[in-house]
């Protein structure tokens, strides 16, 4: 590539346009086409300043292909964010699969102790592909913490299209589980689905098949979208000292242990006083998403204090 052509890759993965480009250069506007359509040569002074800008050395800028280098050093990042979103999406859809067969079998059988364990196959098969992802995902973070960018504008825009696409698709496909679930009650009638336990679990498995499904999408959707936000990964893994973790760690820590242990009393005194062990194992599922949200709360603490002390 040419001196020219690198500038205007460069450019364009910046998400600079040729005004804005120039601005931050203190050129003109036609200065930069001359530049790109190598009419003219920058000044050294102009050409540190790109490098500075773009996170790259002179030569490569000059004489070299960045866009090939670019490609080379980070394609291990797009490699394994795409196996993360497809380990997570698929440790979230076993489970909610697993929840399908066992109000389905429920209904069909009336045993909760065949009910149960049909489920947890699914369970450990899906805790598995989540515990996995994790940590491959945490042992990635740990060996690269910060990642240059390198995809283009257009590969972003053309994601967004598709990122619209599965997002439309995925509350789509959980509105129609609940149009289902309405228009049986209407054909049937509720007292129907109210006394009748295989129609009730028929007509439960056929909406957690839709909110199944639908979850697929909205999960690899926003993990998938999250791959292309590269400040916000190098934010998310920027360096910090063990006193400034410690005190994060023990908070949140001690949240989640509070609300696992209320976890555990709400699941022992329903299945002990309302003989509910079919259906009150959901309270580990709600104290994990609770967990999760405060472990989210948690870091968007830290980061927007991380920010202000940068600023």
């Amino acid at each position: 590539m040419s001196t020219g052509e690198n500038i205007q890759f460069l450019r364009k993965r910046e998400g600079f346009t040729q005004e804005s480009f120039a601005e931050q250069m203190g050129v003109s506007r036609q200065t930069i086409s001359k530049w790109e359509s190598d009419s003219c040569f920058p000044e050294m002074e102009k050409l540190l300043q790109m490098c500075e800008m773009f996170r790259c050395n002179l030569d490569d800028l000059v004489r070299g292909n960045v866009q090939a280098d670019v490609a080379e050093d980070t394609a291990g990042y797009d490699a394994h964010m795409n196996l993360f979103a497809k380990q997570i999406t698929t440790g979230v859809v076993l489970v909610l699969i697993g929840v399908t067969a066992m109000l389905l079998t429920y209904g069909l059988s009336h045993l909760d102790m065949l009910a149960g364990l049909l489920f947890f196959p699914f369970l450990i098969a899906g805790v598995a592909f989540l515990v996995t992802g994790g940590m491959q995902h945490e042992h990635y973070t740990n060996k690269h913490p910060q990642i240059v960018p390198f995809y283009t504008e257009e590969e972003q825009d053309a994601f967004h299209k598709k990122f619209i696409a599965m997002i439309v698709t995925g509350i789509s496909l959980v509105l129609v589980g609940v149009v289902c679930i309405i228009g049986a009650g209407l054909i049937v009638g509720e007292e129907y689905l109210d006394t009748n336990d295989f129609a009730a679990s028929l007509a439960a498995s056929l909406l957690m098949v839709f909110v199944t499904a639908g979850t697929g999408f909205l999960v690899y959707g926003g993990i998938q979208k999250s791959k292309y936000d590269i400040e916000e990964y190098n934010q998310e893994n920027s360096p910090i000292t063990e006193e400034e973790e410690a005190p994060k760690n023990r908070i949140t820590g001690a949240i989640c242990a509070c609300i696992m242990v209320i976890a555990t009393l709400i699941f022992l005194m329903t299945g002990f006083l309302q003989n509910a062990w079919h259906i009150n194992w959901v309270v580990y599922v709600a104290g994990a998403l609770l967990c999760a949200v405060v472990n989210i709360i948690g870091n968007a603490i830290e980061k927007s204090k991380k920010k202000s002390k940068t600023e």
